[in-house]
């Protein structure tokens, strides 16, 4: 066994779970954004349309990291493939994170569906 692969992988599995634990933070330090901007968008009539708005720019950003992600889960996947035959171990699964990117997806459609709703609904 390649003690210098091994080595990449220990490091590898770790940056790993810091990817997935920085991106469920972020999750939800956007909620907690969007969720400020509706209450305040839904408590303001006369500013609903400024603060929908606000909202949809700040989803759009999101997308920023969200199509990051993608990129990212397919370049670790094959790290750890490459790395797994180099150790004669199993391929680390980034799964969870494949699917902690996909419901992200889905939220974000949500939200930005909201967003539409309410600035449309303003008029």
């Amino acid at each position: 066994m390649d003690d210098g692969a091994k080595f990449e992988l220990e490091q590898l599995t770790g940056l790993y779970k810091f990817y997935l634990d920085a991106y469920i933070k972020g999750i939800a330090f956007f909620l907690a954004i969007a969720s400020f901007i509706a209450k305040t968008a839904l408590d303001s009539l006369a500013h609903r349309v400024f603060f929908g708005l606000a909202g949809m720019t700040t989803s759009t950003a999101v997308l920023i990291p969200l199509i990051f992600s993608i990129w990212h889960e397919r370049h670790l996947c094959d790290q750890f493939r490459q790395l797994a035959k180099m150790t004669a171990t199993t391929p680390v699964s980034t799964a969870p994170f494949r699917i902690l990117i996909v419901g992200t997806s889905a939220l974000w459609l949500l939200v930005f569906a909201a967003w539409i709703y309410i600035v449309r609904d303003s008029n």
